[in-house]
């Protein structure tokens, strides 16, 4: 396992963006399916429940699954020190070995498969082909690429070759609710998040519920549908003289995933380390494909010091002294904190069929961070460990691109390769277009 590298070169100098988190906590209920003892020597083992929905059970001890190890990297270099002005974070790889990375503002480095830079893709504006925020996008038929913008409220379809093909607009939104595009499925079909929020300025301070339903858009449509919704909530603490925005989430709270591979869902939500996949059949209706879950991960209980550690540590990530310092009086002014810390904190999902599932490490980087990777379609999991000052950008197949943050906040991206995790097959519903 790499622990850092002096000697890989800094192309990116990139500094914490000033902005909190603002993922949305999402509580759903699933249907309870039946597991069969788990053989001697494997991680877990597939069955199904009375509704032929297979049951993937990772083993409790997560600490004791077998290590990836990566034992060559590929560095990104050659990309311009102004590149990104930002952080450095949404990042999508493509199946011949092309990366493209962004600040999810205003620029989009593309590399080759040898890590090297080879120029950006789009620019900001908002004239066709252009683009004012990079939200969700994902590879589509081919290499061609999907990028949602919700600065301007559209779809743009880029070619294998990153050209601009054409733009679909996006649903309005208003003050009560929306659709937000989340990831491209199968065929003509879109994964959409619908909102529909709550007007609190004429009720009492406290904790709210908001709905949430999570469904699929045929983008032909000459207008948007969600299609056979899936009901989700979200929970949010609204202080006294708040706006109608409130607070946000609980801390802790605001760790579910909502994202998509090949033409399956995959739902993830905080209360408890399992996941709901589910795909889009002949006639558009979603349906369970296969339960995930890890029975054996205890969360930690809040105390104290990890309250204290929180704030402080969420606090230090802006940059501004008085953002800071306004942050950290609202956090101990208004937040409420859950008994328990949430099992995982992000999801991803390559497009080989691995779910990728962080372990709740807090709001600094500055501490190790683990990783579940479980092999959906073959009942198999490992855990990946990457070092302090390090994050998880992205997943493709055998790699994982890690970003490395030297004591100077520079900070360098690099491809490793994961051999072991390699020739995972996917369960039939959930192949790739």
């Amino acid at each position: 396992m790499q622990t850092g590298h002096p000697e890989f070169p800094v192309h990116c100098r990139v500094r914490r963006a000033a902005r909190a988190s603002a993922a949305r906590l999402l509580a759903c209920l699933v249907a309870a399916g039946c597991t069969a003892a788990e053989p001697p020597g494997t991680s877990g083992v597939t069955t199904a429940d009375s509704a032929g929905v297979a049951i993937l059970r990772v083993a409790g001890d997560l600490d004791a699954l077998p290590a990836i190890e990566s034992p060559s990297t590929v560095s990104l270099a050659g990309a311009p020190d102004d590149l990104y002005e930002g952080n450095p974070q949404p990042a999508l790889a493509l199946a011949d070995g092309r990366l493209l990375l962004s600040d999810g503002r205003s620029a989009i480095g593309v590399y080759g498969a040898d890590g090297a830079y080879t120029g950006t893709m789009a620019r900001a504006g908002r004239g066709p082909g252009e683009f004012t925020s990079v939200g969700p996008w994902w590879r589509g038929a081919g290499d061609s690429v999907w990028l949602a913008d919700h600065g301007t409220r559209r779809l743009t379809l880029f070619a294998p070759d990153l050209s601009y093909v054409r733009d679909l607009p996006m649903p309005p939104s208003s003050n009560t609710g929306g659709v937000s595009v989340v990831g491209g499925l199968g065929g003509d079909t879109t994964a959409v998040v619908g909102f529909t929020y709550t007007d609190r300025r004429a009720q009492a301070p406290g904790r709210y519920t908001d709905s949430v339903a999570v469904g699929i858009w045929r983008k032909g449509a000459d207008s948007v549908g969600v299609l056979s919704p899936r009901p989700y909530t979200e929970s949010a603490i609204y202080p006294a003289g708040s706006t109608p925005e409130g607070w946000g989430p609980l801390p802790f709270g605001n760790n579910a995933a909502f994202l998509t591979y090949g033409r399956c869902t995959v739902y993830g939500f905080s209360d408890r380390w399992e996941f709901l996949v589910e795909a889009p059949g002949a006639d558009g209706a979603l349906r369970p494909v296969a339960i995930i879950r890890a029975p054996g991960s205890a969360p930690a209980v809040v105390n104290d010091s990890i309250r204290e550690w929180y704030i402080r540590t969420t606090a230090a990530s802006f940059r501004s002294p008085p953002i800071a310092a306004q942050m950290e009086k609202a956090m101990r002014d208004h937040a409420v904190f859950p008994a328990t810390v949430s099992h995982f904190a992000r999801v991803f999902a390559s497009r080989d069929g691995l779910l990728w599932v962080q372990r709740y490490r807090g709001a600094s980087v500055d501490v190790e961070d683990s990783w579940t990777v479980v092999d959906v379609g073959g009942a198999r999991a490992w855990r990946l460990r990457v070092p302090a000052r390090a994050r998880l950008l992205a997943v493709d197949s055998a790699r994982a691109l890690i970003a490395v943050r030297d004591a100077d906040d520079l900070e360098t991206q690099h491809w490793w390769s994961l051999p072991a995790a390699a020739g995972s097959a996917m369960l039939p519903a959930c192949r790739p277009d």
